[in-house]
């Protein structure tokens, strides 16, 4: 048998992760109909994109957005991120009690300006007894499963024992970890060593997260940290089968028909998903169109002609037009 890098579950809190091969939150990537895809191809569990507990809080429309779903795809999670741990604990309970997610995961670990400037995301990282704090707020008002998504330290010269044990002090039933600090992004080296420390101080599962890009990444990650899972992100980027890659058996490469018929998929998905959510036709057809050109780059990947066609269809407004450029460049 041809074993994968993963073979097992995870379980935490009441959540079981089968297998344990997450899908990681990526603004502008992980709509509810990408999630749907990775878990059809795979993916144990899957992440929403980062919603403002702010937003939400205010009835954001963006927000709402963010977490909306798309059929039945479970397990996933919804992220939240906000600075003030009292109005992140409002919202993580509120959408706890919509049902439509299995699990509430705390940003704590987003080295975007934005929102580590404001001491949300990453900005926690910086005061790791108020990590501890915030957490248990959150942990107060949420009766299911809580994870928290976060870095090896806000800096080089951070502790992450020390980043580790706030999270599980604090309450989480689950720790996700990317493997490089803040302040460093999404640049350089991911540091396994460190996340191997985090997994040792903690007896929560630990999920490593950071620089996989497929079936080897995985094995390294696992077999030098000993996380209990991993998580993938931007390799999964127009490329939703990474996750099949890392299971028992895995299957050929995928076909230029099963790529196009992902494209299809998720862009007619897209606006579909808009339709619902209260746009009328038009608007809909070109908000797919405009979210849909930032995943095409990904899942053309290799393909001949990829960098005119993506130049061709900056102006395009509707799907059916732009499956129509799609299929003039691969066939």
């Amino acid at each position: 048998m041809n074993q994968g890098p993963v073979h097992s579950h995870l379980q935490f809190g009441t959540v079981t992760a089968d297998p344990p091969v997450f899908l990681a939150p990526m603004a502008g990537y992980t709509d509810p109909v990408f999630r749907a895809i990775c878990r059809e191809y795979g993916a144990g569990a899957v992440v929403s994109e980062l919603a403002s507990a702010e937003g939400f809080v205010r009835g954001s429309g963006g927000t709402a957005r963010i977490l909306e779903t798309f059929g039945e795809v479970h397990p996933a999670a919804a992220q939240m991120f906000g600075a003030e741990a009292h109005s992140v604990a409002r919202a993580a309970a509120e959408v706890e009690r919509s049902g439509a997610f299995d699990w509430i995961d705390l940003n704590c670990g987003c080295p975007a300006r934005k929102i580590a400037g404001q001491g949300a995301g990453a900005g926690l990282l910086r005061d790791v007894a108020g990590l501890r704090r915030y957490v248990e707020t959150v942990r107060a008002s949420v009766r299911g499963t809580l994870s928290v998504k976060t870095r090896i330290g806000y800096c080089e010269q951070d502790d992450p024992a020390a980043v580790a044990c706030a999270a599980e002090e604090g309450g989480a039933d689950l720790l996700i970890v990317h493997g490089r600090p803040a302040t460093k992004r999404h640049a350089g080296p991911v540091h396994l060593d460190r996340i191997a420390k985090m997994k040792a101080a903690v007896r929560i599962p630990v999920v490593g997260n950071g620089g996989i890009a497929g079936r080897e990444d995985a094995e390294r990650m696992i077999r030098e940290t000993g996380v209990d899972g991993v998580m993938i992100g931007q390799a999964a980027i127009g490329r939703p089968w990474i996750f099949r890659e890392l299971l028992p058996n895995r299957e050929p490469p995928v076909s230029t028909g099963e790529r196009c018929a992902v494209i299809e998929r998720h862009l007619r998905g897209l606006r579909d998903l808009y339709v619902r959510s209260g746009l009328d036709r038009d608007r809909a057809e070109r908000k797919a169109c405009s979210a849909g050109r930032a995943h095409l780059a990904g899942y053309l990947r290799g393909i001949r002609g990829r960098r005119e066609l993506m130049r061709r269809i900056q102006g395009v407004r509707r799907v059916g037009e732009m499956l129509e450029e799609v299929r003039r460049t691969v066939d």
